[in-house]
């Protein structure tokens, strides 16, 4: 019989045979022992938000059969991470759980650099080690995106791969650094993409939800650039870091945050039978800290344009060949070119036929 989850040939996750754009959040429940009744009610909080993936630690418990058992009622996939001299035990009891469509094999897998935790080839032998525990589901590892950090060989090792890419209060409060905070991450992403590019892997970009110590947390507007400056370098999935890691929970610590990340889960619903089967092609704009792309689906085109400046707005004219008139609140597309003014941190989302029936900003 054929596991429900595959790799397409675009590097999109499909489960039964329809390709998914899996949007979703870390659980660090290990931390504090959050992995009882705390877990099964932060579940609760994080699928009653619409969110269908979640990165949690499965035990052999009565609680993780139940917040699987949960899962599977509520259409919501999991990724499961796992206490390791324990796999064995956890991946048995587990193993015919319908929610589970990876386990985790490694985090941080390519750090510190020169040295990584775990090797490509070591994140191989545990890939082919758990088909023969568990044969229905992928793998799935966590990179750390940066300068002389390999990714290559640990996106030919795995089905999925998680890209971290936490720029936000990540240089101690420096001004410059978070001047170029968003182009770091567009940076960052893109090479990654480029690295991984041809091992048919499934990048899902780790999107930066927390603070790092006395620093502040993404605001709205930043983690709507970084999500689609993923999406637009090619990232076919979401698991946001992190509802959990020993505070009171996302929608608690920082709502604004919280609420930004429920109505991108949407709107990228919305985009997502073109992210996922469209032919993307990257916008070389010409224009510094404007970043594009563009995809062709039948029909239909989609167009993704984001600025990363920070202090002022940014003039732009992007051929776009196939589009006809369609007009925006800041932008229009007249004669096969896509001109408009995007503000601080903008993204333009404009979709259309090629007979340029509709648009939407």
């Amino acid at each position: 019989i054929a596991s429900r989850f595959a790799i397409d040939e675009r590097g999109a996750l499909t489960i039964d045979g329809e390709p998914e754009f899996l949007f979703g959040l870390y659980h660090v429940s290990w931390i504090g022992g959050r992995t009882g009744q705390g877990l099964e009610d932060d579940f609760d909080v994080m699928t009653d938000a619409g969110f269908d993936v979640v990165h949690p630690t499965l035990l052999a418990t009565e609680t993780t059969d139940a917040v699987l058992s949960s899962s599977h009622e509520r259409g919501v996939y999991v990724v499961g991470e796992l206490y390791w001299p324990e796999r064995e035990l956890v991946v048995g009891r587990h193993r015919d759980a319908p929610a589970i469509v990876a386990w985790d094999l490694a985090d941080d897998a390519n750090w510190p650099a020169g040295a990584p935790r775990v090797s490509p080839e070591e994140l191989a032998s545990r890939r082919d080690a758990f088909r023969r525990l568990d044969p229905d589901a992928l793998s799935y590892a966590s990179v750390i995106a940066g300068p002389g950090l390999e990714v290559r060989g640990y996106a030919q090792a795995v089905d999925i791969l998680g890209v971290q890419s936490y720029p936000i209060g990540n240089n101690a409060g420096d001004p410059a650094w978070d001047e170029r905070a968003l182009e770091q991450h567009v940076s960052y992403v893109r090479t990654a993409s480029e690295d991984a590019d041809g091992t048919g892997v499934c990048l899902h970009i780790n999107l930066q939800t927390f603070a790092w110590p006395d620093q502040r947390a993404p605001t709205p507007s930043e983690l709507r650039n970084m999500l689609y400056a993923s999406i637009v370098h090619g990232y076919k999935g979401v698991l946001a870091y992190t509802f959990y890691d020993g505070n009171s929970g996302l929608h608690d610590e920082h709502p604004e945050v919280w609420e930004e990340l429920r109505r991108l889960r949407a709107e990228v619903e919305s985009l997502e039978r073109l992210i996922l089967k469209g032919e993307r092609t990257v916008i070389d704009t010409g224009v510094d800290g404007l970043h594009g792309a563009t995809w062709s689906h039948g029909d239909e085109r989609l167009v993704i344009v984001l600025s990363t400046k920070r202090d002022h707005a940014v003039e732009f004219e992007v051929p776009l060949h196939e589009f006809a008139g369609v007009d925006g609140a800041a932008w229009r597309v007249r004669e096969g070119v896509l001109s408009g003014r995007l503000e601080p941190e903008e993204v333009c989302v404009v979709r259309a036929l090629v007979s340029g029936s509709e648009g939407s900003p």
